[in-house]
């Protein structure tokens, strides 16, 4: 993913500031980035066994070391 949101926010501020800026896709990378692009598919899909970097506020895991948990905005 091309653009930097932020570090440390939240799942739902990394949505609204990545589709405020018309991004389809938004990325969270080694527990705390917050990535975003208009689209995916530059490298392939890896296990999730390799995203399992917990997120900063503690909810879920957020990607890992060079990999991000994707999540699609466009329907949202």
């Amino acid at each position: 993913m091309q653009t930097l949101i932020g570090e440390g926010i939240s799942l739902r501020d990394c949505y609204d500031k990545a589709k405020e800026k018309g991004h389809h896709f938004i990325g969270f990378q080694n527990g705390k980035e917050c990535w975003a692009d208009s689209k995916i598919g530059k490298y392939p899909r890896v296990s999730e066994m390799e995203c399992k970097v917990r997120c900063q506020n503690g909810s879920g895991n957020c990607g890992g070391d060079m990999r991000n948990a994707v999540y699609d905005i466009r329907n949202y």
